[in-house]
């Protein structure tokens, strides 16, 4: 009985510590921030440290599940590896050690997912709670920012703050996330939830309808170019990865999506109309400005691959990408933006080809695995399978999304991604066969 009674309270702690590390991500230097000497300490890192220190005090830190996430761990530690490497002929040795440290904290925070995916009993499904919770909270905030224009602190705010009173820019959502698309990426992945979740727990179906609607208004507002690609994907892959029988007909047809249809049209009406928005010309207080995004996006990878190539192929070092901007050694003007804004080109430029094919080999292997599991006939009508199919879905626009930020390193998303690509490969087809 005392074991039984153990193993259940470790249950519990192991479910509360997963979603609160899950519900905690979308809040980022929002939650419980505080400065610890010359570090910057908040809630999601706080939790993630937490979730760390439990596993491994409990012997529970498992390094790899299968095949797929054997490969993924001996892939980053070769990266990791070699970004240290790069450290005694890279020519800003700081970005080294400090890059390499992202990397060291994105992979602990692969391990403590799949340790927790390993040992929690339904992980999956306090996954999915825990993001339509935080993305709950994330839609207030937003709305807020739409309807009235007002913005957390921080460089988003600063940015609002160039531009006239009335402008379009002042009433773009960032919330907590301190950039429109940032907001996005994290949008689109609690949609694909949401759809999951629409299957998976259809008592609840009214609630996942409401906020995918909410979302989709939210999105809209964002002006993201990519997060609104990522919802065109999401919209035709995802009933047709699905198969069930009246899918469609079932979402579209249901009488509460009516509602929520109608609510989501005029909360996109009033989007445009409140506060007298406009869509004309956005104008800077010191000028006229253009979007010059695309072209700056374009000099960016230019610069990359002129890194790239003047590296013979090695790549210039972990961190250095910034560091060559920064220091002007670059060919194409990037207008001060020193960050990347595109994962492939960093990862190219900064560690050459042998860790971009190592990482290319995997993502493939991996995904062409997923894709297997997903149209099989043994899973076709299993209950489980929607996450299966949201897992591949975020495969498919994962070079999106790795597009939007423009530092994908520092996105805990990214190696929330990585760890469920690997787990479901190693375990889809048993989680197809147990309860969710």
């Amino acid at each position: 009985m005392d074991l039984i009674k153990k193993e259940s309270l470790k249950q519990k702690l192991y479910k509360t510590l997963l979603f609160t590390l899950v519900f905690s991500i979308p809040f980022g230097f929002y939650l419980f921030p505080f400065a610890f000497g010359g570090i910057h300490v908040f809630g999601f890192r706080i939790i993630h440290m937490l979730c760390l220190a439990v596993l491994l005090v409990n012997r529970d830190l498992v390094l790899f599940t299968g095949k797929h996430s054997k490969r993924l761990f001996y892939a980053i530690s070769i990266w990791i590896l070699y970004a240290l490497g790069s450290y005694f002929y890279a020519f800003d040795k700081r970005a080294v050690l400090h890059e390499t440290a992202f990397l060291l904290s994105g992979f602990s925070l692969i391990l403590v997912f799949q340790s927790f995916l390993k040992h929690v009993k339904f992980g999956p499904r306090v996954m999915l709670y825990a993001c339509a919770a935080g993305l709950a909270g994330q839609l207030l905030i937003n709305f807020i920012e739409i309807f009235q224009g007002i913005h957390l602190d921080g460089n988003f705010l600063e940015v609002v703050s160039l531009y006239d009173t009335n402008s379009l820019v002042k009433f773009i959502p960032a919330g907590t996330f301190d950039n429109p698309n940032n907001l996005a990426i994290f949008l689109n992945l609690a949609m694909l939830a949401l759809l999951a979740l629409f299957k998976l727990k259809p008592e609840r179906s009214d609630l996942w309808l409401l906020l995918l609607v909410l979302s989709s208004v939210v999105l809209f507002s964002c002006y993201s170019r990519f997060g609104m690609i990522n919802f065109i994907f999401i919209v035709a892959l995802f009933p047709f990865f699905f198969n069930y029988p009246g899918y469609l007909r079932e979402l579209i047809l249901k009488t509460s999506s009516f509602r929520y249809i109608i609510l989501g049209l005029v909360l996109s009406a009033s989007v445009v109309l409140y506060n007298g928005m406009d869509y004309r010309s956005v104008e800077k207080t010191e000028g006229k400005s253009s979007d010059k995004s695309i072209a700056v996006r374009k000099n960016l990878i230019l610069n990359g691959i002129d890194f790239f190539r003047a590296s013979n192929g090695v790549g210039i070092g972990a961190g250095n990408f910034e560091s060559y901007h920064t220091y002007s050694k670059i060919k194409y003007n990037t207008k001060g933006i020193i960050n990347s804004h595109n994962w492939i080109i960093q990862i190219l430029s900064q560690y050459g080809i042998l860790i971009t094919l190592l990482l290319f080999t995997w993502y493939v292997s991996t995904g062409w695995h997923i894709f297997k599991i997903s149209i099989s006939k043994t899973i076709q009508e299993n209950t489980f399978r929607p996450f299966i199919v949201m897992v591949f879905i975020m495969m498919i626009i994962y070079p999106v999304i790795s597009m939007m930020p423009s530092n994908f390193l520092q996105n805990p998303y990214n190696w929330l991604m990585l760890c469920l690509f690997a787990f479901v490969a190693d375990h889809g087809k048993q989680m197809a066969q147990n309860e969710f």
